[in-house]
């Protein structure tokens, strides 16, 4: 089959992880698999001036690579920050969605492009700063859901009245994530994800938690990873050592190294029990 998955954005985030993963085991599967996406958008002008006012650098975002790197399938990055139409799209068997905005731009796309799949990770109508209206009305639209958790599948049931929505679980890496069994850390050590200032993550809630677990057991030391280094609004406690942009391969190690692994997301779209023992494990 020809297959052709649409980003918003491709970097690290988790979503686009999920999708790399998708799309590289599809092609190794032997199905003609493309990735469109557009870059980065640069910030205007004004925008910029009043960063600058305020004494924040002068600086505007770069496209620095991301899950897609590295794996055997075809990525076709649009020359400026616009929306995907006909001609950015190969003519294919299933085009697929994988945010709202992108669902937009799908259900516009000529037949030719595939059979309109969206790939849900989330409610993202629940992500501060989303357009809610716009957001809902992507899960009317006339195309097959396919979802990563069970809470998705019945959204799509009981409040958008589309009873085939489709599951397909996160799985975790068994061989990249494998390690070997180990006791307690001479140090004792909690890890978390920086998410920098998104409200949903809760990056300020595991910071709390970590700051009164330290007043408790004043030898407790942290680690965390990202794409993106701490934002000046939130800076990390010193006890805490930060790793920015840590290669795929360096992040068993990281996870090896806590006693305990810490997700404070008010909002996720896939985050189980089940999931969260196994990356900790």
């Amino acid at each position: 089959m020809r297959i052709t998955f649409i980003l918003q954005i491709a970097d690290y985030t988790g979503g686009n992880r999920v999708v790399a993963s998708h799309a590289a085991e599809l092609a190794r599967r032997g199905h003609r698999v493309v990735v469109v996406s557009r870059p980065v958008a640069r910030v205007k002008l004004a925008k910029q001036l009043k960063r600058w006012v305020k004494g924040e650098p002068w600086r505007q975002p770069a496209n620095l690579g991301s899950h897609l790197d590295g794996i055997d399938v075809e990525h076709r990055r649009l020359d400026t920050s616009r929306r995907v139409v006909d001609g950015d799209v190969p003519d294919a068997d299933v085009v697929v969605a994988t945010w709202w905005e992108t669902a937009e731009w799908v259900a516009d796309l000529s037949p030719s492009k595939g059979a309109k799949v969206y790939f849900l990770q989330g409610l993202e109508s629940t992500i501060d700063g989303q357009p809610v209206e716009r957001v809902e009305a992507t899960w009317r639209l006339p195309m097959h859901k396919i979802t990563v958790a069970r809470w998705l599948v019945d959204v799509a049931r009981e409040r958008f009245s589309d009873p085939n929505a489709s599951l397909v679980p996160n799985s975790v890496d068994a061989a990249q994530f494998a390690g070997p069994e180990r006791g307690k850390q001479p140090v004792p050590t909690a890890g978390f994800i920086n998410s920098g200032l998104s409200p949903n993550k809760g990056c300020d809630i595991v910071l709390a938690a970590l700051r009164e677990a330290k007043r408790q057991l004043p030898a407790l030391r942290g680690v965390c990873f990202g794409f993106k280094p701490p934002p000046a609004e939130r800076p990390l406690p010193p006890w805490v050592d930060v790793h920015v942009g840590p290669d795929q391969d360096q992040i068993p190690g990281l996870y090896g190294r806590c006693d305990a692994f810490l997700h404070g997301s008010r909002v996720e779209g896939f985050l189980a029990a089940g999931h969260a023992a196994a990356i900790t494990g």
